[in-house]
């Protein structure tokens, strides 16, 4: 099962109550043992947004964190207002699952099942007590090991980091629990972590923060109350001054400075796409796979529709699984006007998928709108690199061995109606009479499309082409229609003087449900 999360600023954000999360890192827990990958699961707040979001739209103000972030295996809401930004973009978030909650119900869950916890991090004497809490509170659960070590994360102490880090992971390896949490503070316990994780053989790591110090109540949590309208942080505030007064107030202004212009175009560009857009939404039969094919490779072109929201993610969501069996993914953005928050964390999570198991992806002709709400969404960093007006600048990259342009082809049928497709160019580089051959049996009694989305150029020899196959139908007693041709492939089709010979629309919808004469 594909994740589904929702895009906050950049980052994936798990849609899971706090039930729902703790199944996930059970389920984690058993995957282990089949792909030895540690997951990490991460508890943001506006303080990790503070440290990620810097003061320009398309940059980051530190890339290492974002990355390890991006790449989490699990991300939860701690804070308030990340829940409050969700419901403002919809869909929202169910709940806020904070570190220290997730601790507390990780730590029975594993109690029921007999399993093992490690506590790393914190003061030497509040993390021991918080272990014999723990273990008190749930009997079955077994302390695996406590430890308190000196880590650091920058300047010169690093020189020796290593050396120090493997004393640590073998005593954690040895005690082989089957979650590790990590109670060292943000960014300590993710850089940490990251640096780590290669040689580290324990199926789970929480970043839990400071929470160790909640289980032993050495620092007291706000009141019910303060935590559901979000005043918990008020709460600490007046508890630790000194301490927090700074982290909050920079917090703060960086979390409304980066919502304040996506909410506004957010809101700007949906209304847009229902007074203006919303008529002109392709039909549902757009939003399937086009599988094209050729020699040495094969492209699935996706379609992405009008609106990426809430109720479109799921299906856009199977459709890419089908997708990534294939050598190259092309995400077609040309109808796309709006996204939410889900949509957003859909592409989020597809490029993020992609890089992580080396897959080739693009998107295609995506409208300028839409580029802007990616970059007030902080998420235009992962796709901008992918990103082309047309398929001429993606096949540039799925060039044959000898350089040569290849043509893809994808065959499929509606009815008694065969729908072709092409991407590349229909020119002299290609061998017509084995496409003729191929094709001709396929149209046996039936009707014929050619779509021309994804044609980059056409010359005389691809005009003899589609004469030929006109020919081939018309012995038949059938039709050849032509749809979606660009304007600049109009004007070739105008020099050559051969539109009169068919049947053109300007949409494949339109072209199916017209009417032979």
């Amino acid at each position: 099962m594909r994740r589904e999360p929702l895009n906050i600023l950049g980052i994936p954000v798990d849609n899971l109550n706090i039930i729902e999360t703790v199944d996930e890192i059970m389920a984690s827990i058993r995957k282990y043992q089949e792909d030895k990958q540690p997951r990490y699961v991460s508890t943001l707040n506006t303080h990790f947004l503070s440290n990620v979001i810097s003061w320009n739209l398309t940059k980051t103000h530190h890339p290492e964190i974002l990355r390890i972030l991006r790449n989490s295996s699990l991300v939860t809401a701690d804070g308030m207002p990340i829940v409050w930004l969700s419901r403002w973009l919809n869909p929202p978030l169910k709940e806020r699952v904070t570190g220290a909650d997730l601790l507390e119900q990780v730590a029975k869950a594993l109690g029921i099942r007999k399993m093992s916890l490690y506590l790393l991090g914190g003061e030497g004497f509040i993390t021991q007590e918080a272990a014999e809490i723990l273990k008190s509170h749930y009997p079955g659960l077994k302390i695996a090991g406590v430890s308190s070590p000196m880590i650091s994360i920058e300047g010169a102490d690093l020189l020796h980091a290593n050396e120090r880090d493997a004393l640590i992971i073998e005593d954690i390896n040895d005690a082989a629990p089957d979650v590790l949490a990590l109670n060292l503070g943000h960014p300590k316990q993710e850089i940490w972590f990251e640096r780590i994780r290669h040689h580290l053989k324990v199926p789970v790591t929480i970043g839990v923060g400071g929470s160790f110090s909640f289980v032993t109540k050495t620092l007291p949590r706000a009141p019910e109350w303060m935590q559901r309208i979000g005043c918990e942080w008020l709460y600490r505030l007046a508890l630790e001054p000194r301490r927090l007064w700074k982290r909050y107030i920079v917090s703060g202004v960086k979390f409304v400075y980066a919502t304040a212009p996506l909410l506004l175009y957010n809101g700007i560009n949906k209304l847009i796409t229902r007074l203006i857009h919303r008529r002109h939404e392709p039909h549902s039969r757009r939003r399937k796979n086009f599988l094209f094919i050729s020699p040495e490779k094969t492209i699935t072109v996706v379609p992405v529709p009008l609106h990426l929201s809430k109720e479109s993610t799921p299906k856009l969501s199977f459709f890419l699984s089908e997708a990534f069996s294939q050598d190259v993914v092309i995400l077609d953005f040309r109808h796309l006007r709006h996204l939410d928050a889900q949509g957003a964390g859909l592409l989020v999570q597809t490029w993020l998928e992609a890089r992580q198991t080396n897959r080739e992806i693009y998107g295609l002709g995506m409208s300028s709108d839409v580029r802007f709400l990616l970059q007030c969404h902080h998420a235009w960093d992962l796709l901008a690199d992918d990103l082309y007006p047309s398929a001429e600048g993606i096949l540039r990259h799925t060039r044959h061995k000898d350089h040569t342009y290849p043509l893809y082809e994808s065959v499929q049928q509606e009815g008694d109606t065969v729908i072709l497709s092409f991407i590349g160019r229909l020119d002299s580089s290609q061998d017509y009479s084995a496409y003729i051959k191929k094709f001709e049996p396929i149209l046996c009694d039936k009707s014929c499309i050619i779509d021309f989305s994804y044609c980059t150029h056409i010359d005389n020899a691809g005009f003899s082409f589609l004469l030929r196959m006109r020919e081939i139908l018309e012995e038949q007693k059938q039709q050849l229609k032509l749809c979606d041709i660009s304007k600049g492939l109009r004007k070739e089709f105008r020099l050559a003087k051969i539109a009169r010979y068919f049947s053109i629309y300007s949409t494949l919808e339109a072209a199916l449900t017209a009417k032979t004469p």
